[in-house]
């Protein structure tokens, strides 16, 4: 008997998930690898930060996910390299060989070239990161309840989220419901309703991806939660005692103890690892049986962009356009990944209407 042809599915994130339950039927052997053992439900990550979750509601262990799944086996690593040539994913502390790569590794916080604000506004893309903002955003609050001086007390109770897209407007929704309602009698010394909230955004709107009616309601809403929007303002620095923005009207500096990053997303280090062999892999087509792919490398990290990265379309053209920094060669890419994506289409359709009983032995 051949041995079946061998898929590594990098990332147990949401791509890698359903591209591992898109392959439960077929004749191959699937090998889910992560660094973590459990699945992230990222969209509430901004619950667990503010307290209204525990980690383990939003985390389901992958091996419990694809328990019936029979030609899936998951494996606990993180990947350090790519031999491409010799088709395995380095690890680091091994190799697992792969007929067919899958990168869905997700993406990553991006500080604009400042990676040393990290260390004073943490991101939300991880368990401990929304565990890491939960303790200092209650730890304000208890800090400012001891704090004598007015005015050490205000930046205690001064909070500044950099980024005015989904995630931070579900943070500062949430740190509005906990300064007017969660925590407004459990003090003495302080009022909570006190808590200044800023969310800061450089585009002339928060949620900048969404319709405009839907940002204006959003919006609304936010400032009847008692939070200070300010939109066209770009974060220039961050320090432990605050920020510095630029306006149109000069620079400005706001004193605040919590800073939160919930601006742009970047491509996670797995997906830096594939910039090697990328275009020398674009330029032929790859022919399995009736069914026309692209690279692997190429297609997939297209795919976790607009799978993992929340996209659609808009998403992906950002990624290529991040990605592909000579405008050519971007469009030579985006004009490849559309004719392959079509062609993909066609010949499936054929395939089906024509040979249809493929896809019954498949089924057995």
């Amino acid at each position: 008997m051949e041995p079946r042809h061998r898929v590594v599915i990098l990332g147990g994130g949401f791509g890698g998930l359903y591209a591992a339950k898109a392959l439960k039927h077929a004749p191959v052997q699937v090998t889910l690898l992560d660094r973590r053992n459990f699945h992230l439900f990222q969209p509430l990550l901004y619950q667990v930060a503010t307290g209204s979750l525990s980690p383990g509601e939003i985390a389901s262990p992958l091996r419990a996910v694809f328990r019936g799944q029979k030609n899936t086996q998951v494996l606990l690593g993180e990947a350090v390299d790519l031999d491409a040539a010799g088709h395995r994913v380095l690890l680091a502390d091994g190799s697992v060989e792969y007929d067919s790569l899958i990168v869905a590794t997700g993406s990553g916080d991006f500080y604009f070239g400042h990676d040393e604000w990290k260390e004073f506004a943490p991101g939300l893309k991880s368990i401990e990161e929304a565990t890491s903002i939960r303790h200092k955003i209650l730890y304000a609050f208890e800090a400012a309840e001891r704090e004598h001086d007015p005015e050490k007390r205000r930046e205690w109770l001064t909070f500044v989220l950099a980024g005015g897209g989904a995630t931070g407007v579900e943070l500062a929704g949430a740190l509005g419901e906990i300064a007017h309602d969660t925590l407004r009698r459990d003090f003495r010394s302080i009022d909570p309703r006190d808590a200044v909230i800023y969310l800061v955004e450089g585009g002339p709107r928060v949620l900048p991806t969404y319709p405009p009616d839907l940002s204006a309601k959003a919006e609304a809403s936010l400032v009847r939660l008692g939070v200070t929007i300010r939109t066209n303002t770009f974060v220039t620095g961050v320090d432990a005692a605050g920020v510095t923005v630029k306006t149109q009207a000069g620079t400005e500096r706001i004193l605040a103890r919590t800073v939160i990053w919930s601006a742009e997303a970047m491509g996670t280090p797995e997906r830096k690892l594939l910039t090697r062999i990328i275009l020398p892999a674009a330029l032929p087509y790859v022919f399995s049986g009736v069914r026309v792919t692209l690279p692997v490398a190429l297609i997939t990290a297209f795919t976790a962009e607009m799978i993992a990265g929340g996209g659609g379309v808009g998403s992906a053209l950002m990624f290529a356009q991040r990605f592909f920094q000579t405008p050519i060669v971007f469009v030579y890419i985006l004009v490849m990944l559309m004719t392959g994506f079509v062609l993909d289409r066609l010949m499936l359709w054929a395939r089906r209407r024509l040979l249809p009983w493929q896809d019954e032995m498949q089924e057995v």
